[in-house]
């Protein structure tokens, strides 16, 4: 049923979304994932591979701060929608505003989503800007 939300968006905005679910799940505050059974029970497993992607904290920061500049109705349905990544759309809406309905919390994502894009943006922009200043005055000290 989200099929549209997820067409609308690239694979990395997907893996960068994921990735600040998990930051605000507080995986990151933990150091960075979590501790699986095999570091408790003594018995030491040398083929485990872990095949999930590390936990980025500097982009979900990024995130979290470009969020800021989002309009608050489709900055709660961006949270909502990857906070609860998997629920049924329906079940979403209701969640975030009884009454709700699916196709406009839909909506909500889809545009926030490209709100968010054009603040993330805005901020590479600037940290560009900025890294190309001082890049400037080092050369000009020099």
């Amino acid at each position: 049923m989200s099929e549209g939300i997820y067409a609308a968006v690239s694979e990395d905005f997907i893996r960068r979304m994921r990735n600040w679910a998990k930051a605000g799940a507080g995986l990151l505050r933990g150091g960075g994932g979590q501790v699986s059974s095999i570091y408790r029970g003594g018995v030491r497993i040398d083929r485990y591979v872990n095949t999930e992607p590390p936990l980025l904290r500097g982009e979900a920061d990024d995130t979290d701060a470009a969020l800021l500049a989002v309009p608050i109705r489709y900055r709660q349905a961006v949270r909502q929608f990857w906070q609860y990544e998997g629920q049924p759309l329906r079940w979403q809406a209701r969640h975030l505003r009884p009454g709700l309905k699916h196709h406009t919390f839909e909506i909500w994502v889809i545009q926030g989503h490209e709100l968010l894009r054009a603040a993330l943006a805005v901020r590479s922009a600037g940290y560009r800007v900025r890294s190309l200043a001082n890049a400037t005055r080092a050369s000009n000290s020099a």
